[in-house]
């Protein structure tokens, strides 16, 4: 049995998930970009939390200067330098990006 869950839905979903600590602009970007993998596929995916909860993290893009060491110093550069080695989503939020782990 399974359940089709809104967008809504689906965002309250991770904002329950009180490890991961998403702002509710996190949390629509993510699913957002699942929806979007969904319509790409043509097939539906298990919302699993935990699981986003670990391949994702929001991150400022001050943490990302501090965490790569080879990360250009330019907001725009950094933004391609991530771009070219993982899936970035901007959530709308000052400098936070969320990123999937590489």
């Amino acid at each position: 049995m399974k359940e089709i869950l809104s967008t809504d839905a689906a965002v309250q979903v991770l904002l329950c998930d009180h490890y991961a600590d998403w702002t509710h602009a996190e949390a629509v970007a993510l699913i957002e970009y699942y929806e979007e993998m969904e319509a790409d596929l043509g097939e539906e995916i298990e919302l699993d939390p935990v699981a986003i909860r670990c391949e994702w993290r929001s991150v400022t893009i001050d943490e990302v200067r501090a965490d790569y060491d080879d990360c250009p110093d330019e907001l725009t550069e950094i933004l391609d330098w991530l771009s070219d080695r993982t899936i970035v989503l901007h959530p709308n939020q000052d400098d936070t990006i969320i990123i999937q782990e590489f």
